[in-house]
């Protein structure tokens, strides 16, 4: 759990997205196989895998980084939204571009239905994305992108500090 934790806490992406996700791919077995054939903590697929430079994906910290960076992927291209990012691990990403045509929206509520497999796709993300901090907060950052906990732009940065500083001058008042 530590080195899971350690090299996504490096990456700059979320740990306990990651730490919930490994339980939910494997069971924290590094060699875990699926009947479809994915391997490994991460169940990496083999095309996914060498995608993502990954040989091995039965070795943990190789495993760990090349989830990292297939997260990364996922992320910049669903706009920082971690219930589309892991809807597109789940299920491909190729299956959750063509949810959202058919959606004719990136909002999760609308697309869900009309992925491949919602009866295992809809489950796997909000038991790992839930609530919080994996949800991404449309309207904030840029206009009809949305930013995650983690901004990348300056413009979610500055949002984010703001939200921060009343958050905490909130805190303050109802504290005292």
């Amino acid at each position: 759990m530590k080195m899971v934790a350690d090299e996504t806490a490096k990456a700059g992406l979320d740990v306990q997205i990651a730490l919930k996700q490994a339980g939910a791919e494997s069971s924290w077995n590094p060699q875990a196989r699926s009947p479809a054939g994915a391997l490994g903590l991460w169940q990496f697929m083999p095309a996914t895998a060498a995608r993502f430079g990954l040989s091995d994906p039965t070795e943990p910290v190789a495993a760990t980084r090349a989830r990292n960076k297939y997260m990364k992927f996922l992320l910049n291209r669903y706009n920082g939204d971690y219930r589309l990012a892991l809807a597109g691990y789940n299920a491909g990403e190729g299956n959750v571009d063509k949810a959202i045509r058919r959606a004719g929206s990136r909002d999760w509520n609308a697309v869900k239905r009309y992925l491949p497999r919602p009866s295992e796709t809809v489950p796997y993300v909000e038991k790992i994305a839930g609530g919080g901090a994996a949800q991404s907060f449309a309207g904030l950052g840029d206009a009809g992108g949305g930013f995650s906990l983690l901004p990348k732009t300056l413009t979610g940065k500055i949002v984010f500090a703001v939200v921060i500083i009343i958050f905490l001058a909130v805190l303050k008042q109802v504290l005292q």
